[in-house]
C-alpha cells in the first residue's frame, strides 16, 4: 500500500495505471485501502470462523435429566428444551 501510495505522491498517475502496472487488481486496492482507513484487517482469512470443540458429556447429562420427566413429555422435552445451547457447535 505504501508503495502504491508513494508512487501515486511522485507520478501523479491514476491509481488505475499503477495498479495496472504492479499488475494488482485496483478493486482489491480500494477495497484495502478502504479497510485501512476502517482500521479493519486488510486480507481476511477464507472460510468459516472455527468451532469450539464439542463436549458430549455436557449433551449426555442434559438429556439424561429429561429421561427423568414424566413419561409422556418427555419426547417433547428432548426436541424443544435448550436447542440453542448446542446449535453453534453442531454442524
Amino acid at each position: 500500500m505504501e508503495i502504491i501510495e508513494e508512487m501515486k505522491g511522485r507520478t501523479k498517475m491514476p491509481y488505475r495505471m499503477i495498479c495496472e502496472g504492479l499488475q494488482l487488481p485496483v478493486g482489491s486496492f480500494h477495497r484495502w485501502r478502504c479497510r485501512i482507513r476502517e482500521n479493519l484487517v486488510l486480507i481476511k482469512r477464507p472460510g468459516p470462523n472455527k468451532v469450539e470443540p464439542f463436549d458430549c458429556s455436557v449433551l449426555d447429562a442434559e438429556i439424561q435429566s429429561l429421561d427423568q420427566c414424566s413419561p409422556g413429555l418427555k419426547y417433547i422435552h428432548t426436541t424443544l428444551v435448550k436447542p440453542d445451547r448446542h446449535s453453534s457447535m453442531v454442524l
